[in-house]
């Protein structure tokens, strides 16, 4: 039996892990001063020694014996461990399907048979749960993690050591009737996810890492110097060379640009890197060296456009081309604008997932630091290429109005952002649909894109009006018909499979010119960037930073304008006259411009 004492007060601790608490007995009553006093020490002395007591115990190491069990690489163990050993509070539902587990850090549901994936919502996290001869399990390293809980195994005694706020719970893994593999994180790397309504949560992920890559693009030489997130991708490169993690660079025009350099804080280059030369695709690479790569880590130059969108291998792009990688954002080893980012991350955390440099070192077993990144100190949002004068010259059969996500009910299948819905009927409403009897009664060609969704009345399709679920058709659809322009509206998300804000160079991908009809499209945004509509602004910028005046930002009012103005078109329509279809169209579009 354990024991310690503090005024006579004792506390002795049982074989079972219980502590029981022994006081001196009151002192007798006896009506004098001395006894007042007596008594008053007594009270005194005793609280001082519970708060003395209560320290202790709070630091003091516990010894729990737990039979482990692995089930898909996840080591379970008893629910009870946790309530032993770090005071949480376990409470069930009614129909004992949800196990619940409260603490001062965290709350957790744990879900019985439910799949080994991590999920965050706003008032708990979720986490599977299994049922071993009656007795609830759950995951070990899952939870540690979740209460912020640091852990680690040694594999030559069996034992896992649990630490917390100076607190430590070694725990036995009993070997049992079921198979147990050693608990190992060398290869579980938590990567980060953002849910249709926007709440992110975290997982871990299973990666080999003689099947992972590095891919580091646009490694600037003194462009940006100093920043910390450069720092962070050296040492990312780094740690995986000293790791034997293949490392590939895809250097601004294959070193060609004139004045470029590779960053110093990853030179000299060693043979065993690969480089990217000529424009090559690392699909090719890879296919060229016979390199077999299951996960490729991205980490340099500007998250909100290189890594995105604008290099043959930008995320966007390697995942467009084939879908047999897993594409993962070192998300502080890359540089961005504080909105850039935000606008990147979103997206990039919603289709594919990110981590960080402490993450991955700790998937590999080691630790590294990272520099803290403030993104706050970057430029501000540039403003987007815009027509003035469209409108004034109007080829009507060779124009096709797109229309994205004109949705007539919520998405059944998932959660979406607050208040999203209200506004996709509001821009339906307000401004679709005024655009699309414009479209009519000049004769251009209609395009609906609803992504599985069923069409808002509003703005059904007409006779002979086209809809298209792939980007080859609607490309063959635009060829066919010799379209030479392209106007866009309607409600941007990345949570669809087309038209994602998220991939901005797919809008301006079909060989036509475009136009982003700017008050009749809206984009998902975070309840930060609501107000200002900021990823909208980015989305915009973004779609028109390439090819000059082909593509660019315009909207109904300036249409409406330069329509007022125009003599004639080259289709052959005649003046403005009050009856004329262009004067019918006009106003049309009046209740866009009344907004």
């Amino acid at each position: 039996m354990e024991s310690c004492s503090y005024f006579s007060v004792h506390l002795d601790r049982t074989t079972r892990g219980e502590w029981l608490l022994v006081l001196p007995p009151t002192p007798s009553p006896r009506g004098d001063v001395m006894d007042f006093v007596s008594r008053l020490t007594w009270r005194y002395a005793t609280t001082f020694a519970l708060l003395i007591l209560t320290q202790q115990l709070a630091t003091a190491d516990i010894m729990v014996e737990s039979k482990g069990v692995v089930r898909d690489g996840h080591v379970f163990v008893p629910s009870r461990l946790f309530a032993e050993t770090f005071m949480g509070d376990f409470r069930s539902t009614s129909d004992y399907r949800s196990l619940f587990l409260l603490s001062d850090k965290r709350r957790i549901r744990f879900q019985f048979n439910d799949e080994m994936v991590e999920r965050e919502h706003s008032k708990y996290t979720e986490l599977p749960a299994i049922l071993v001869d009656g007795e609830a399990y759950i995951p070990l390293a899952e939870t540690a993690d979740s209460l912020e809980v640091e852990w680690s195994y040694d594999s030559s005694s069996g034992t896992v050591t649990l630490t917390r706020q100076g607190r430590r719970a070694l725990v036995n893994l009993v070997q049992s009737d079921t198979a147990i593999t050693p608990l190992s994180a060398e290869t579980a790397l938590t990567v980060y996810k953002r849910q249709s309504n926007g709440l992110t949560y975290s997982l871990k992920k299973h990666i080999d890492p003689k099947r992972t890559a590095i891919l580091v693009i646009d490694f600037w030489g003194d462009r940006i110097d100093p920043a910390p997130e450069l720092d962070n991708a050296a040492t990312l490169v780094h740690f995986a060379r000293q790791n034997g993690i293949f490392v590939v660079h895809d250097p601004h025009e294959g070193l060609e640009l004139p004045g470029y350099r590779i960053n110093p804080r990853i030179l000299p280059i060693p043979e065993t890197d690969g480089v990217l030369t000529n424009g090559e695709t690392i699909d090719d690479y890879f296919d060229r060296k016979s390199i077999e790569i299951d996960t490729i880590l991205l980490a340099g130059f500007s998250a909100e456009e290189c890594l995105l969108f604008s290099r043959s291998n930008s995320i966007t792009n390697i995942s467009r081309r084939s879908a047999r990688f897993d594409l993962i954002l070192v998300k502080d080893a890359t540089t961005a604008s504080y909105w850039g980012y935000e606008f990147a991350l979103d997206g990039i955390e919603m289709i594919y997932s990110s981590t960080t440099l402490k993450d991955v070192a700790k998937a590999f077993g080691t630790i590294t630091s990272a520099l803290p990144v403030n993104r706050l100190g970057y430029s501000q949002l540039r403003k987007a290429r815009t027509d003035t004068s469209f409108g004034a010259s109007f080829r009507n059969k060779k124009t096709a109005l797109v229309i994205i996500n004109p949705m007539g009910e919520p998405p059944k299948t998932r959660e979406t952002p607050e208040g999203w819905f209200d506004r996709v009927q509001d821009n339906i409403e307000r401004n679709i649909a005024p655009l699309l009897a414009f479209a009519r009664e000049r004769g251009l060609h209609v395009v609906f894109v609803p992504n599985g969704h069923p069409i808002d009345p509003k703005v059904s399709p007409g006779p002979g009006e086209a809809s298209f679920d792939s980007v080859e058709g609607m490309n063959v659809y635009l060829k066919k018909n010799e379209i030479e322009m392209i106007l866009y509206s309607g409600n941007l998300t990345n949570t669809e499979a087309l038209f994602r804000p998220l991939d901005v160079n797919l809008f301006s991908s079909f060989d036509t010119a475009t136009r982003l009809v700017e008050d009749a499209l809206i984009v998902s945004e975070t309840p930060e960037s609501l107000a200002n509509q900021h990823f909208k602004r980015y989305f915009l910028e973004r779609a028109t930073v390439y090819g000059g005046k082909r593509h660019m930002v315009t909207t109904s009012a300036t249409l409406r304008s330069n329509l007022i103005f125009s003599a004639e078109t080259r289709d052959g329509d005649t003046k403005e006259t009050a009856g004329s279809p262009n004067a019918i169209a006009e106003s049309s579009l009046k209740r866009i411009v009344k907004q």
